[in-house]
Parts: structure tokens; sequence; C-alpha cells
């Protein structure tokens, strides 16, 4: 099944980055390798970024707790960071924050949705930051079983500069370990409540 439409996120004040909480993470860690490989282009005003990590956790688990209950689930988690996510229009969902910070809301548009496959397509449009610098980020996610066990997430983004902007690797780099960050409190709850989403 295929599905589209918006999603929009807040995230609560004193939230630095998502990489604060990877570190956090790490201290726990089970082994599991999330460093993975990646790989980074640039062809004429989008950059893009690809990436790919093994996880213990099943495909089909962390495609339903990361992609289809990720509105019930994240806010859960991360308590410190995303106040509330909820649906705003169809596929359209509204995270909130009543207290000020410099990453208020996202909103993303959800492009692909496909539950057999499991791939999700999003498109973050609407967001502090994209700032001066970028008119939106194209994100991919494909979870794929893998053959030692586990699951295989594939992970793509293109980042697609404003006119005129160059986007330097540290900046695409940063926003890759917040995403990491997020993926890693999913998979550690996960594999602690392996019942959850079996």
């Amino acid at each position: 099944m295929v599905h589209r439409g918006h999603v929009l996120c807040a995230f609560a004040q004193g939230t630095a980055s998502w990489s604060v909480l990877r570190h956090e993470l790490m201290a726990i860690k089970t082994g599991v390798d999330l460093a993975g490989q990646s790989e980074l282009k640039k062809i004429m005003g989008v950059t893009s970024f690809t990436q790919e990590f093994t996880t213990l956790v099943a495909p089909a688990s962390l495609f339903e707790a990361l992609i289809v209950d990720s509105h019930n689930l994240i806010p859960k988690l991360v308590t410190q960071g995303i106040t509330s996510i909820e649906f705003i229009e169809g596929m359209e969902a509204l995270v909130a924050s009543s207290k000020p910070t410099s990453l208020r809301s996202m909103k993303h548009r959800i492009d692909v949705l496909d539950t057999e496959n499991l791939v999700c397509k999003y498109t973050l449009i609407e967001a502090d930051i994209l700032g001066e610098k970028l008119e939106s980020v194209v994100y991919k996610t494909k979870f794929e079983a893998s053959s030692v066990g586990g699951c295989i997430c594939k992970m793509s983004s293109e980042y697609h500069a404003k006119a005129g902007v160059e986007l330097k690797e540290d900046e695409i780099k940063a926003g890759k370990d917040k995403a990491m960050g997020l993926y890693e409190v999913v998979e550690e709850y996960l594999l602690a409540n392996p019942d959850v989403y079996a």
C-alpha cells in the first residue's frame, strides 16, 4: 500500500542536537553496527548522501516503529526533543512545542509510504534548519532482510540548495548524525522490547 501526505514536527526547548542523544546511546550500545557505509555526491545544486547500516531488529518491526507508528512512539522515546506528532491532514502530521527554541518545527511531505516493500520517501519542505541555504531535503529509507538475520537499512538524502549556494560536507554530516541519533533511539527500544511491533 502506498500513501502520501505531510508530517510537521516541533521540538522542545533545550534540545541542542540529536548527536548529544546519539553519544548517550552509544554508551549502552549492544554491538550492532550502526556506522555502516556511506557516500556523498554533489551534482548541480543537489548534494546526495547515501548510507546503510545493519541491525538485529527485523525489517518489518523497524519500519513499523520508525515510519508507520512514529507519531506515537517517537514522542514517548524522545521526550526532551519532540513534544508531539499528530496528523493534520490525511497523511500530514503536526509535532508541536509550546516552548521557544532554535528548532521549533519541521514539516515533511510524505511522497511514498510503501508498507509492502518497506519503503518510505519524504521531503522536508518547511523547517528552521532549511535556513538561507536549502530549498528542501528529500529522504528515502528502505528496510531489507539481512542474510544473517535482522535488517539492512538503506537511506538516501538529497539536499536541494538554493540558487548560488554550495553546501559543505560538514553541514551534511551534522544532519546525518542527527537522523542517526533518532534511528538509534528506536533501535535500542526495539532490542530491549522485542515483542513490540513483532
